[in-house]
């Protein structure tokens, strides 16, 4: 294939929705997709802009990334999820929503059986909060807080590859 040089490249900036969002803006579930936002997974629509409207926006986003990725010491989940070859769908069903969060629930309640509190931390995993936030609300030390996070992920990537 050859390359077209003068080809104008679009921009676009994500928005982040929620049902209530889509109904009151009478958006098309179509156009909803999966993807994050910083650190975070949330469901989006692409909004068209400009190329400075595009930095203006991303850039603080890219330097919290950054600042994140800085100060974890571990791998995240995210990674985690990467190297497991797992993509949620992007389709924006709420079916594929429902199945999603079933199967949470479920790797949830595994890892409650394996440990009571593996499944609360977890989710907090899950959800985007960092291990000090897990250390505050199960007041672990930062060793055992972090030893915990590392054998839930390799418990998590177990059930997973199932």
């Amino acid at each position: 294939m050859e390359k077209i040089e003068n080809q104008k490249k679009e921009y676009r900036i994500p928005m982040e929705v929620t049902p209530e969002t889509i109904r009151e803006f009478e958006l098309n579930p179509k156009d909803v997709t999966w993807t994050r936002i910083g650190n975070k997974p949330v469901k989006v629509v692409w909004v068209p802009c400009t190329e400075e409207e595009y930095y203006q926006f991303m850039r603080p986003i890219w330097r919290q990334m950054k600042n994140a990725q800085n100060h974890e010491p571990m791998e995240s989940l995210e990674k985690m999820a990467e190297d497991l070859s797992y993509e949620p769908e992007a389709s924006g069903s709420m079916e594929d929503d429902v199945v999603t969060e079933m199967l949470l629930e479920e790797l949830i309640l595994y890892l409650d059986k394996v440990k009571p509190g593996y499944g609360g931390i977890f989710r907090m995993l899950y959800d985007g909060y960092e291990s000090s936030d897990i250390q505050k609300k199960y007041d672990l030390k930062k060793s055992t807080a972090n030893y915990q996070i590392r054998r839930i992920r390799e418990l998590a990537a177990e059930y997973i590859s199932k």
